[in-house]
C-alpha cells in the first residue's frame, strides 16, 4: 500500500539513466525504471538490487548492454548494435514476457541466477548462446538459434520447463546439470546439416521421452543427429520405451537419415521406463 506523496513519487517509473563517461556502470535503486527512446544510451552496465524493475520495451542500439545484480525485467529487450550480457546475483534477474513473449535479438552471455518466463530469446546470425556458470531457468519460453545457432553450457544447472530450443546445430554441456521437463524439446536446423549434443562431465535428465529431440533431415546433405556422452556423463530419458521415440524427424521431414549415439566407458546413455532400463552399448 502506498502512503504519502513521497511514496507515490518513488513508485512512479522514471527514465533509465544513461552511462556516458566512466566505466559504464550505473547502480540502480529499488524502484521502477523505463527505457526512454530519446536518450542516446551506449555501452551501459546496469546493476540492480532487490526491488529494481525495468519496464520494456528496450530497443538498444548503442553497443553492448549488461544487466547485473538483482532486477525484474518486464517486456522486450532488443539489442541491435552489440551483445547482451546478463549476470544475476543477490536475488537474481527475472525476465517476464507477460504472455506477449519478450524477445531479445542478439548474441548472449548469461550467467549467475537468471530466470526467463514467457520469453523468446533469438540471436543474430553467427552469434550464439553462452550459458553459465550459474543456475538458469526457462519456463514457457523459446531459445531460437535463428541461423547456425550453437549453445555452450558450462558449469551450469539449466532447467527447461515447457521450453523449445530450436535452430541449433550444436549444444555442448560441460560440468553441468540439465533437467528437461513438461513439453520441452530440442530441434535442429531446418536447413539440414548434423545436429549434435555433447555432454562432458555432465548429467542430463529428460523427464519425458516422446519426440524430445527433433531433427530436420529432408535435404540430401542432412546427416542426422549425434549424441555423445563422455568423462563420467549420464544422459537419462525417462518414460522411455525406445530410442526411436526419443529422437525423431521433425514435422517437415519424411524420415530421420541417421542417429549416432556414442559414450566412453565411464558414461551412460539410458532409456528408462517403469518396466525396464536399457543403455546403448
Amino acid at each position: 500500500m502506498i502512503v504519502g506523496a513521497s511514496a507515490e513519487i518513488e513508485a512512479k517509473p522514471i527514465a533509465l539513466p544513461n552511462c556516458l563517461g566512466g566505466d559504464g556502470k550505473v547502480h540502480l535503486e529499488a524502484r521502477t525504471y523505463k527505457y526512454d527512446p530519446k536518450v542516446p544510451y551506449t555501452g551501459c552496465n546496469y546493476i540492480g538490487r532487490p526491488g529494481t524493475e525495468l519496464l520494456g520495451d528496450f530497443d538498444w542500439g548503442g553497443g553492448e548492454l549488461t544487466l547485473s545484480g538483482s532486477m525484474h525485467v518486464d517486456g522486450t529487450v532488443s539489442v541491435s548494435g552489440g551483445s547482451l550480457r546478463i549476470h544475476g546475483y543477490n536475488g537474481g534477474i527475472t525476465f517476464d514476457g507477460k504472455g506477449d513473449a519478450g524477445m531479445v535479438n542478439t548474441g548472449y552471455v548469461i550467467e549467475g541466477d537468471v530466470r526467463f518466463e514467457n520469453y523468446i530469446l533469438s540471436k543474430m546470425a553467427w552469434m550464439g548462446f553462452e550459458l553459465g556458470p550459474g543456475d538458469l531457468h526457462f519456463k514457457n519460453s523459446t531459445i531460437d538459434g535463428v541461423d547456425m545457432g550453437h549453445m555452450d553450457v558450462n558449469r551450469t544447472r539449466l532447467t527447461l520447463v515447457d521450453t523449445i530450443v530450436r535452430q541449433i546445430y550444436e549444444a555442448e554441456f560441460e560440468d553441468s546439470v540439465l533437467t528437461v521437463e513438461g513439453k520441452s524439446s530440442f530441434h535442429g536446423q531446418d536447413e539440414g546439416g548434423e545436429f549434435t549434443m555433447n555432454f562432458t562431465n555432465s548429467t542430463a535428465t529428460f523427464m519425458h521421452s516422446d519426440k524430445v529431440i527433433q531433427v530436420f533431415s529432408e535435404y540430401i546433405n542432412s546427416t542426422g543427429f549425434h549424441l555423445d556422452a563422455n568423462r563420467h556423463s549420464t544422459v537419462t530419458f525417462k518414460e522411455c520405451t525406445s530410442f526411436a521415440r526419443v529422437i525423431v524427424p521433425d514435422e517437415y521431414s519424411p524420415k530421420l537419415r541417421k542417429t549416432v549415439m556414442t559414450r566412453d566407458s565411464d558414461s551412460k546413455i539410458l532409456c528408462k521406463s517403469s518396466a525396464s532400463e536399457h543403455m546403448i552399448v
